[in-house]
């Protein structure tokens, strides 16, 4: 299915302020973000929250496309103690965050909560400040079946540790983070979906995260000299190849803003059903690696 219309893709991702004033509606536009950033709000966030998208957003959008809960889809956060080195407690806390964004929005407040305790509990072991944490734990409490509420929060949690990785110079804990994130954000996306069918909006978003994971493996590249992300480069290529596959009608790309790509003029890619059964696979495969079956 091709989308005629100009798509705008950020490959980054949209102010936490951006996210509270979603209206949350369903429907079948596709990945589509919002169609105007300011430059004073680009300017007064770092660069690697535009980089990467926070697991929340990205949800967000499987969500408008009516995306199905899948509770045996989540990783177990009594696993967590089964990560034992720091490349697998930081793939794993990329994973809790997914999971704890996905309670969110399905107002799933005391998973949500679970999970932010797990999410602490390997921030800290992981030296990432964590003195936020225990306002937000209280914050998650007292909003119980608040969903707005918790999908905040759960954003909350991503920027201020993605802020604190970068101002400590940890931009490789960033890079296997993001990995976690991404991989159990498609992995829960592709949960959803039992036939691939051309017309799934779902399947339209998932394609579109092509940009996003562009932006990992580049990221990752440039912080390779690191053993935890050098051993995680291996899942990003092989995504990032499959995602390479995908054919779009030509278009012309500008770059209008810091971090944001406009493509005008033809179509976003598409996940042919083979594209996509391989990509499913795949994903499913770098999936229990991560987190163990």
């Amino acid at each position: 299915m091709k989308k005629k219309q100009p798509v705008l893709i950020f490959a980054c991702c949209i102010l936490l302020a951006t996210a509270c004033t979603n209206q949350n509606k369903k429907n079948d536009a596709g990945f589509q973000f919002k169609d105007e950033v300011k430059q004073s709000d680009i300017e007064v966030t770092k660069s690697f929250i535009y980089l990467f998208p926070s697991p929340g957003e990205i949800l967000d959008r499987f969500y408008n496309a009516d995306i199905q809960y899948v509770e045996e889809a989540l990783n177990d956060p009594d696993k967590v103690d089964n990560y034992l080195s720091t490349r697998d407690k930081s793939l794993n806390l990329g994973v809790y965050l997914t999971d704890m964004a996905y309670s969110a929005l399905f107002t799933r407040s005391s998973e949500a909560v679970d999970f932010l305790d797990v999410i602490q509990k390997l921030s800290t072991e992981l030296n990432v400040s964590s003195t936020a944490f225990e306002t937000l734990i209280d914050r998650a409490k007292e909003n119980l079946g608040i969903r707005d509420s918790l999908v905040t929060i759960s954003n909350e949690v991503f920027f201020n540790m993605v802020e604190f990785l970068e101002g400590s110079g940890q931009e490789n804990t960033i890079a296997v983070i993001s990995c976690g994130a991404y991989v159990e954000s498609m992995y829960l996306a592709m949960s959803s979906i039992d036939e691939y069918t051309e017309d799934d909006p779902i399947i339209h978003q998932i394609s579109e995260l092509k940009y996003p994971m562009e932006n990992l493996l580049s990221h990752a590249e440039t912080v390779s000299d690191d053993p935890n992300v050098q051993s995680i480069l291996k899942y990003i290529s092989e995504l990032n190849d499959i995602f390479s596959q995908l054919e779009a009608e030509s278009s012309k790309v500008s770059k209008t803003e810091p971090g944001v790509l406009t493509f005008s003029g033809g179509s976003a890619p598409e996940l042919n059903k083979d594209n996509f059964d391989l990509m499913k696979s795949k994903v499913i495969s770098i999936r229990e690696l991560i987190v163990g079956k």
